[in-house]
């Protein structure tokens, strides 16, 4: 809102998109008119300044306002006349240009903006009726359209480029008057400027100035003096007016856009309203309505300031609004600022955490399906501000300063998002989120039962030592997706609630069963803290009846819930039971033997045969071991006497264990026992040692109730891990006619790491490499091949294996397995030992490969090319063009590499070609599919002789004669009946084109013909036998090809052949022996597809000879995929 407005409405919006062609004025005297537009602008500035001084300080404003409401009307309806007329003499683009000079529209926004905010404060001063807010609306609009027009004309100088720039107008101006001076009207527009616009502006300077001297004499004196800082505080103010208005900055430093990312697919805020359904249904809400949110800020460099203003709470906001408005679309009647607990920024992106209380309103019940009332929007305000300038006015002879210096106005403006839906998080009913949980252990509290001896009372136990409360929920904080365990401080800081809020309220029952022997436990029942949660026994009581205090049990069940909601956390119990006493004797090994070390020694010695039946059945003994001091009156033959014992391994008990045997060594002695461990009753295991406990107990009953438990412990050395040697890769085997392929490995591939790895466990390596191979080792194997390209195939030849003895390590692939050269193969032998170590021997994966032999299949040089391609012999029998009867397909290939002895290869031929008689295939040959041998040749060892195999081609039958132009023939090499080369021959039957001419054509249209058929006078030699001629007057292209020796036309020796006459455009045209760039062939037909050229004028028509040059091209089949293409210039002149 500005008084700016008022005095540049004069400018039209109108679009002059035809720019200078459409209206070709000048403004030569622009400069003029707008020095008097200034000067009356700045008169106009100061009288409007001198009329606000005396509205502050009059008591009787009416008149004032009065003259205020006529000097707009006045301004607006001269300024409107303008605006009318002014398109039709004057671009808009040159009054940008020349306003840009002389006029300033800052400099003017400053001066107004400060007589607006004085204004705004002098409307308080006014009766209703006056309606000052009604002009001051009337000046923002002018303001409005002035800057509109600021931002068309910039817009109209950028379009116009060059025009634009001084003087450039002016040159293309005069230059548009010569052409056409009749249309300039510059005289009629300074007619118009001067008798409409300036009567109408000085009229409306003389209304703002009558007050007969009086405004001069208060207001314009000290206002003079002022002026310099005037013009200052004029700039600043002016800075801040554009910020506000949009009219100068950079876009780059100012919010745009603020978009909301949504988290989820509902594309919703997610809302935190953490409750609890307490009795009868009752919601209990332990929480305020938090709700956590994402925008993006464009330009993303405002992202950082969005949330240090939502952290000040100053500039920016979270606003939220009912739903129901928000669904009419009336979400701006009633807003709510939440409290912005956090605000962070992540490159463009703001994540915000806000508090709503009571006053959004919240549906009663969570359950509900659609449970939020409310959406929400970032808000930011725009930063700037309006300032009252100082300005210091005379009073009975005193300077006064204004009160109201330096106080700003809010600009009342703001950027935000879209208002989105909020909707309440899954995590926020707190019913079974709370828990009794170990941070230490990461486990949740499980009900548990304590045993303790009576012996040790008053024994006390407090079964949640180490447990605290907890809450599973999610930390939207931190953008956790998944809800776990949180302490109740985290969980508080969470919910934005104190620890008080959400601490659960204990209640404890205790129950003693048999119930009579609640004598027996001292323990509290109404503790309120889990520190407090201890049992422990009576000493008295016990200790007075242990026989019937062994055996009763005491159980705890903690109850906890928050206030008003029953069972937030489900009861959990502890029992805590009296059991017998228990007094430990250990019976300790006194020799080397504490710790049974395996190896393969060990096994022999322990086992009765090397047989997995009597592998380990022999008894450990003990001789001399250790007993401690007995007490309690019981003596050692006493304990020995006991049946029941037990076995532990490594703590866990083991079921299914015969009893140790420990005896007295003497009565004398005692204090030394020997220990027997029976056999198989111990198990060594692989990769680690084993601590075993043998217990073994004397009880004691009546009031004593004791447990003496006889302990012996002992250590089983661990076993040798299982083994498996990965053989190295071998290079490919050699392929021999008939025979399997053998693949020996040497010991340092086989034996050495096994020696590496487990030696120390024997005698030496021959011991441990018998030991592999015991006849009792279990053996099993697994033998694959990929074969002809199928992978993971079994292997059927009985000797395929890889073989593991004393003799050595070896692989074998059976003759019969190989079915493809290039086949791999691999191998696994496992051979379980007697004494519980396996050893496995196996191929790298697919490591074993049979090399493919260097025989190739070659063509024959003196028949075939390097690319298998050749011709074939052929004649002209029966009016048909046939191959020769009886082709020895042996002359066309050879084999290379040949060793001179090899007599199992042989070569097998296939006929490819198809009957196909559109090719001019009538019938396919006939061909010995059997492959023939390749045997030895003595005269010449490096190329074999290969035996006969004929193409039959049935040519006495004219009906089933081959006619073919080409025949392909697929040969494959064999060696011992595997597959090993194979070529595709293309075998030709077509000679090749020799020549392709066209004789030139001289046409007299007085005696010849008007019309030249190319045809006539094509030359091709070499489709037939030889010696072609062309036929005169021929119309096409089998019309011209006829055999010489018959007369006749060919009826199978075209090879597909075409050919092709140049588009007109492709046409040279040479009019009296000069090329013509643009031909008119309105007195010539030209038609490529039939070949002709007819000249349709009149002999006037050919005043010089017209010549007609161009290639033709022709295409035809050679053979089974090649197209040749030979071409002959053409040559054709028209005279007379």
């Amino acid at each position: 809102m500005a008084l700016a407005g008022l005095t540049f409405t004069y400018t039209s919006c109108t679009d002059y998109s035809e720019d200078i062609d459409k209206t070709n004025d000048r403004v030569d005297d622009l400069q003029s008119k707008f020095d008097a537009f200034k000067d009356a602008t700045d008169k106009s500035i100061k009288s409007l300044q001198d009329l606000v001084a005396t509205l502050e300080t009059k008591e009787d404003h009416q008149k004032d306002v009065d003259d205020l409401n006529k000097l707009i009307a006045d301004l607006n309806s001269s300024v409107g006349a303008i605006e009318k007329d002014l398109p039709n003499y004057v671009k808009k683009t040159d009054l940008a240009t020349e306003l840009a000079k002389y006029v300033k529209l800052s400099d003017y926004n400053a001066k107004i903006g400060e007589i607006e905010g004085r204004l705004e404060k002098l409307e308080g001063k006014y009766d209703s009726n006056l309606k000052i807010s009604e002009i001051i609306s009337q000046i923002t609009a002018a303001q409005e359209k002035a800057n509109t027009v600021a931002t068309d004309l910039a817009s109209l100088k950028s379009a116009l480029g060059v025009y634009a720039e001084a003087g450039k107008l002016d040159e293309k101006i005069k230059a548009l008057e010569a052409e056409d001076a009749k249309k300039l009207n510059i005289a009629d527009f300074k007619a118009k400027f001067t008798e409409e616009f300036e009567p109408a502006f000085k009229t409306a300077i003389e209304a703002s100035c009558k007050e007969g001297g009086e405004v001069y004499n208060k207001v314009f004196v000290p206002l003079n003096k002022s002026v310099n800082e005037l013009q200052s505080l004029a700039t600043s103010l002016n800075t801040k007016i554009n910020q506000i208005l949009g009219i100068v900055g950079s876009l780059a430093n100012r919010i745009q856009s603020i978009t909301f990312v949504p988290e989820y697919d509902d594309f919703c805020a997610s809302l935190y309203y953490y409750y609890l359904i307490g009795e009868k249904e009752k919601v209990v809400t332990i929480s305020d309505k938090t709700v956590v949110a994402s925008f993006e800020v464009y330009p993303a460099s405002q992202a950082a300031r969005v949330a240090e203003m939502l952290n000040s709470g100053e500039g920016a906001s979270i606003v939220a609004v009912p739903l129901k408005e928000w669904r009419t679309r009336g979400a701006a009647a009633t807003t709510v600022k939440g409290a912005v607990k956090s605000a962070t920024a992540d490159g463009a992106v703001v994540k915000v955490e806000a508090v709503f209380g009571d006053e959004v309103n919240y549906y009663d019940s969570p359950k509900e399906d659609d449970a939020v009332s409310f959406a929400i929007s970032l808000r930011v305000e725009d930063p700037d501000v309006q300032t009252v300038d100082k300005v210091n006015t005379v009073k009975d002879g005193e300077t006064v300063a204004d009160s109201e210096a330096g106080k700003t106005v809010d600009a009342g403006k703001y950027i935000e998002s879209d208002y989105i839906p909020v909707e309440l998080s899954d995590d926020c009913n707190l019913n079974g989120s709370f828990d009794i949980y170990n941070f230490t252990t990461n486990k949740a509290y499980e009900d548990t039962n304590s045993q303790h001896q009576w012996s040790n009372a008053p024994e006390a136990w407090n079964y949640f030592d180490g447990y605290e409360y907890a809450v599973m929920i999610r930390d939207y904080k931190t953008g956790e997706k998944t809800a776990s365990y949180k302490t109740l401080a985290k969980a508080a800081e969470i919910m934005n609630v104190e620890v008080a809020d959400i601490t659960p309220v204990l209640t404890v029952k205790a129950v003693a069963d048999p119930k009579a022997n609640a004598k027996f436990f001292n323990s509290k029942v109404n503790f309120a803290t889990l520190a407090e949660a201890n049992i422990a026994m009576d000493k008295a009581n016990v200790d007075a009846d242990v026989e019937n205090a062994v055996g009763s049990k005491l159980t705890h069940t903690a109850s906890f819930a928050l206030k008003g909601v029953k069972n937030v956390i489900s009861d959990r119990s502890a029992t805590y039971e009296i059991i017998r006493r228990q007094v430990d004797f250990n019976v300790t090994p006194q020799d080397k033997e504490k710790v049974v070390a395996w190896s393969y020694a060990k096994a022999v010695e322990l086992s009765s045969a090397k047989t997995k039946a009597a592998a380990y059945n022999k008894d450990i003994v003990f001789n001399e071991c250790q007993v401690d001091e007995i007490v309690g009156g019981v003596s050692l033959s006493e304990l020995l006497k006991t049946k029941v014992s037990e076995y532990y391994k490594d703590g866990v008990k083991v079921t299914g264990k015969a009893p140790i045997k420990i005896s007295k060594v003497s009565e004398e002695i005692t204090n030394i026992a020997k220990v027997v461990i029976p056999g198989k009753t111990y198990e060594f295991t692989k990769g680690e040692d084993h601590t075993c406990e043998i217990v073994s107990k004397y009880i004691v009953k009546g009031n004593v109730q004791t447990d003496y438990n006889v302990k012996f412990t002992y250590t089983l050395g661990a076993m040798a891990d299982d083994q498996t040697v990965t053989l190295p890769v071998k290079p490919a085997s050699k392929f021999e006619a008939g025979k399997d392929i053998k693949v020996e490995y040497t010991a340092d591939e086989y034996r050495k790491p096994l020696v590496d790895a487990i030696g120390s466990y024997f005698k030496d390596a021959a011991t441990l490499w018998a030991s592999v191979n015991e006849d009792e080792c279990a053996k099993t194997y697994v033998r694959k091949g990929t074969i002809d390209g199928k992978a993971d195939q079994d292997l059927k030849g009985a000797t395929s294996n890889l073989n593991v003895s004393n003799a050595g390590v070896n692989a074998v692939i059976a003759r019969s397995d190989i079915k493809t050269f290039g086949d791999k193969f691999k191998f696994e032998t496992k051979h379980a030992t007697w004494y519980g170590v396996d050893y496995t021997f196996k191929t790298n994966g697919y490591a074993l490969e049979i090399a493919k032999p260097a025989f190739a299949l070659v063509p024959a040089p003196d028949r075939l090319n390097a690319d298998w391609t050749g011709t074939i012999l052929h004649e002209n029998k029966y009016d048909k063009y046939v191959l020769q009867q009886d082709i020895d397909l042996s002359k066309y290939v050879n084999v290379a590499n040949y060793d001179g002895k090899e007599t199992t290869l042989t070569i097998g031929y296939v006929q490819k070609t198809t009957d196909n008689n559109a090719k001019g295939i009538l019938r396919a040959p006939k061909i010995n599919t059997t492959p023939v041998k390749v045997v030895p040749n003595a005269a010449a060892p490096k190329y074999p002789t290969i035996e006969p195999s004929l193409i039959n081609w049935l040519t006495k039958d004219r009906a089933t004669s081959f006619t073919a132009r080409y025949d392909e023939v697929e040969a494959t090499l064999y060696f011992d009946g595997i597959k090993l080369d194979n070529k595709l021959m293309k075998l030709s039957t077509a000679r090749p084109i020799t020549k392709f001419e066209f004789a030139n054509f001289d046409v007299n249209v007085n005696t010849d013909s008007k019309k030249v058929n190319l045809w006539a006078n094509m030359y091709i030699e070499g489709v037939l036998e030889a010696g072609n001629i062309v036929k005169t007057n021929a119309t096409s292209l089998s019309g011209a090809l006829y055999e010489n020796a018959t007369g006749k036309k060919s009826t199978a020796s075209t090879y597909d052949a075409e050919v092709i006459f140049p588009a007109v455009k492709e046409v040279e045209v040479y009019v009296g022996g000069e090329k013509q760039d643009i031909y008119n062939l309105e007195k010539f037909t030209y038609d490529p597809a039939k070949g002709t050229i007819t000249f349709t004028g009149d002999l006037a028509d050919l005043v010089k000879p017209v010549e007609f040059r161009f290639s033709a091209q022709l295409n035809y089949v050679l053979d089974y995929n090649h197209v040749d293409k030979r071409t002959a210039p053409v040559s054709v002149t028209f005279k007379r």
